[in-house]
């Protein structure tokens, strides 16, 4: 008889378990749906002031001079195009909320002094728009080097960057100019004025636009331009060391990114990312739940990114 006893306490705990279990879910999924901390101070997080980038950059004790960022594209809510099936028009509305979180990350790399920026979808949609995406910052800043193809599948280009332009002028003079200072949309510049010295060449930020041909689809051209030679005799196998391939392998493509900010998915996924380039490379990964847009690139994300780096100990094997 005691089991009739046992039996709907067994069943009253599964129920306690199961509710503790769902309602630690949906304190995650929570925590994923919110894209800013609580005790941020930042007025407006995708517009933070130069004061505010300062400050955050005093608790640093390095920052990255080349970083990648990983979108997760997704699938858009947009209901009308959906019963038309219209995917061009999807992927157009993808393209301006990738350009408009670009045009942002532009400005704030050009502040935080970042030299080369590369940028990554799996879906392709960078490296099919990369004409679109290079037009619409045009329009704020200037275009050093034309978008080109790169020999190891991707495209990229280079703008001016203005921000330490201004910071060169300033170190160039025992006074600051009296240049006016105005926000171009691609950092700080100057507006021009009386007395004011002529600033030196801008310097540049190198953009570089990756989709999934960049990475294991191009080490198998590598692999199978190494096998042509062998058979043709340009190589001798004996002589194909790793040094010869990792030569062969980073010829031409874009270089190790410090800092690799995964932006959505509920957990980490590198989705196609050339996996040679992030062999020393530091990782955050910002989560949002799979059947949800994917979130924008604010400034408050990309802060904790460059808090973890900041802080991290690189000890290269030792």
């Amino acid at each position: 008889m005691l089991w009739l006893f046992l039996l709907p306490l067994q069943a009253v705990v599964l129920v306690i378990l199961h509710f503790c279990f769902a309602f630690s879910r949906l304190l995650a999924l929570l925590r994923q749906l919110s894209p800013f901390p609580r005790n941020s101070s930042t007025s407006s997080p995708l517009a933070p002031t130069v004061y505010e980038i300062e400050e955050a950059r005093k608790r640093w004790k390095k920052t990255p001079r080349k970083l990648s960022v990983l979108f997760a594209v997704g699938k858009r809510w947009n209901v009308a195009s959906w019963r038309r099936g219209s995917k061009d028009k999807e992927e157009q509305v993808e393209v301006a909320k990738l350009a408009s979180d670009i045009g942002r990350l532009v400005k704030w790399s050009d502040q935080l002094g970042i030299e080369e920026l590369s940028l990554y979808d799996e879906r392709g949609i960078l490296d099919r728009q990369a004409q679109s995406i290079a037009s619409s910052l045009s329009t704020s800043c200037i275009i050093l080097q034309p978008l080109a193809e790169s020999p190891a599948g991707f495209q990229s280009f280079k703008i001016a960057t203005t921000t330490r332009r201004l910071a060169k002028l300033k170190e160039s003079t025992d006074t600051s100019p009296t240049r006016a200072e105005v926000d171009s949309g691609c950092g700080v510049s100057d507006s021009g004025g009386d007395g004011a010295v002529s600033p030196p060449p801008p310097s540049s930020l190198l953009i570089n636009l990756l989709s999934r041909r960049a990475g294991r689809p191009q080490l198998a051209r590598v692999a199978q331009e190494l096998a042509h030679g062998v058979r043709k005799r340009t190589y001798k196998s004996e002589s194909l060391t790793t040094g010869v391939v990792e030569e062969k392998v980073e010829k031409g493509t874009f270089a190790e990114p410090d800092l690799l900010l995964v932006l959505g998915g509920p957990y980490l996924r590198l989705r196609g990312f050339p996996p040679w380039q992030i062999r020393l490379t530091e990782m955050y990964h910002h989560p949002s739940p799979d059947w949800l847009p994917p979130p924008t690139l604010a400034w408050p994300v990309l802060r904790r990114a460059l808090d973890l780096y900041g802080g991290a100990q690189m000890r290269l094997g030792r």
